[in-house]
């Protein structure tokens, strides 16, 4: 008899439970009703400790769109708010609207059993994520659909002032210890390099709105039901177009360089043209597509080497390898994984 843990056990349950339609995609309400119990979290738990996280010129007006949500409890009504909107309605006490919250009974944790929830759960058990950076990608997919809306907007109010501050404002913001948080922006980012968080936003680090940009690849894995651990791992390896070589005309290579750094623009603008990536290129992409710093001499033999999506797709079977181990994802296992690719 196989030895299944408790987590395997009730993945399993939710996954045959999940009603099927046409072509295998569960109904989107069910998945659509955990982002927004999430949401309804993610807004109580800021207001609730925006005192104590640093952002005093905004915390009043974050605090009063706050206080609106869960007025109407209805964040779709305010979809047609353009950010002006922000700087006219009156900024109230965060401190006091924070001690009303915590008087009140704080939302249930979302226990929705759907696709979502279920592929969180799966996705925490074979790639051992820790459960801070399980809930950044819960909170990630939650914000998908609400981007321009009510909760993007408060949580672009959320700046951060500079590196110390940032761990200081997501340790109290999930729970964690400021030392979980060093480690996690110190070292590889997986998520990044997983390919489920999109690195320019995460990367530019002005507020917590930009930290938590899910990637469609991500949104593909939750939201598509998998029988078993094979499955989501085969729908990991997937390769997943980008976007942005997509399309070949002047207006979009000027939008790369009005969105992405110089450095990884042109790397995007030598993927349209179809030619390979320098070895600067290939620096660049590499410290992009994992959040930290390399030496560049360790890049010397790849001149010329690889193709954009080589690169991307690399780093991802690396890092998707050491995870599924156990074990974290070095800038040596990196480097290694290029040189077999380059072969």
């Amino acid at each position: 008899m196989n030895d299944l843990s408790l987590d395997s056990a009730v993945d399993g349950v939710c996954l045959s439970a999940l009603p099927m339609e046409t072509f295998g995609l569960a109904p989107h309400p069910d998945n659509h009703r955990f982002a927004r119990q999430t949401v309804v979290q993610i807004l109580f738990r800021v207001g609730c400790e925006l005192p104590n996280i640093g952002v005093d010129s905004d915390a009043g007006f974050a605090a009063a769109w706050i206080a609106r949500y869960f007025m109407t409890r209805q964040g779709d009504a305010l979809t047609g708010m353009t950010v002006d909107h922000i700087t006219t309605l009156p900024a109230i006490d965060a401190a006091e609207h924070a001690m009303f919250l915590r008087d009140t009974t704080p939302p249930d944790e979302p226990t929705l059993c759907c696709t979502v929830s279920a592929n969180l759960r799966a996705l925490q058990r074979l790639l051992h994520l820790s459960d801070f950076e399980r809930t950044m990608l819960q909170w990630a997919y939650a914000l998908v659909g609400a981007h321009d809306t009510l909760p993007s907007k408060v949580l672009s109010h959320l700046v951060f002032r500079d590196e110390t501050h940032r761990h200081r404002m997501i340790a109290t913001l999930f729970g964690v210890p400021a030392k979980t948080v060093e480690s996690y922006f110190n070292a590889i980012n997986r998520l990044l390099a997983l390919g489920f968080l999109v690195p320019n936003e995460f990367q530019i680090k002005q507020c917590l709105a930009d930290g938590l940009v899910a990637t469609d690849s991500l949104v593909r894995v939750l939201e598509t039901p998998v029988r078993s651990d094979d499955g989501l791992v085969a729908m990991l390896l997937e390769h997943e177009a980008d976007s942005e070589l997509l399309t070949d005309d002047d207006d979009s290579r000027t939008t790369l360089f009005e969105t992405y750094p110089g450095d990884i623009a042109d790397c995007y603008e030598r993927a349209l043209r179809n030619q390979a990536m320098r070895v600067p290129d290939v620096h660049a992409l590499v410290e992009w597509f994992t959040g930290i710093e390399f030496k560049r001499e360790s890049f010397d033999d790849f001149g010329k080497c690889f193709e954009f999506e080589t690169v991307r797709e690399t780093i991802k079977r690396c890092a998707l390898e050491r995870s599924r181990a156990g074990l974290p994802t070095r800038p040596f296992d990196v480097i290694r994984a290029l040189y077999v690719a380059a072969k």
